[in-house]
């Protein structure tokens, strides 16, 4: 399980990303995209996950997205 973080970026070209195993780190967005697929929200997986990111000490305030919003 991953999730990603396309408005932090984690250096030139990659996005923020985070999983349980690995914790914090840079991603090819259009990579991860292209080769996973969407998960559910009712999915426990999802949900440990979520909860993970929203305690302490991470504490993001997260909204969930199936897409990157557009640029403009």
């Amino acid at each position: 399980m991953l999730a990603l973080f396309p408005g932090l970026e984690a250096k030139p070209g990659y996005c923020e990303s985070f999983e349980h195993v690995g914790q914090h780190g840079a991603a090819d967005y259009a990579g991860c995209i292209s080769r996973t697929r969407p998960a559910k929200m009712t999915e426990n997986d999802v949900k440990a996950l979520y909860r993970e990111l929203e305690s302490a000490p991470y504490g993001y305030r997260l909204r969930v997205q199936v897409r990157r919003p557009r640029r403009t």
